[in-house]
């Protein structure tokens, strides 16, 4: 009888540390990139030229791929994020700057 009671004894035990395995499981974060720049395109043409910060996910609506924007690769005054897959240029309040596109990267926070 001590037997079984010790083998009920570890099923519930295991069975606990696989509920508290399940509970502990991280969640997947997003990349981030922060930019620090001046407005440059079409869409943010009336907003004023200084500089702000924004924190975006790194992911590229175009190409749609994690990880793959840049910060300023081509040196634009403004600054701006270039994706290294699809060359798409974004500027920092987060809208294509090809004009004819309505994407735009997903800001996070705004300083």
């Amino acid at each position: 009888m001590q037997e079984d009671a010790a083998k009920k004894v570890s099923k519930k035990q295991v069975k606990k540390q696989v509920v508290k395995k399940q509970v502990t499981k991280k969640k997947k974060t997003k990349p981030k990139i922060t930019l620090t720049g001046k407005p440059s395109c079409k869409s943010c043409c009336k907003q004023s030229y200084t500089w702000r910060t924004r924190t975006y996910v790194n992911y590229c609506p175009n190409c749609k791929h994690y990880n793959c924007l840049l910060k300023n690769p081509k040196g634009v005054p403004e600054r701006e994020l270039t994706c290294k897959r699809c060359s798409s240029d974004f500027c920092v309040c987060g809208h294509d700057k090809s004009g004819g596109k309505r994407h735009y990267t997903s800001i996070l926070t705004r300083e």
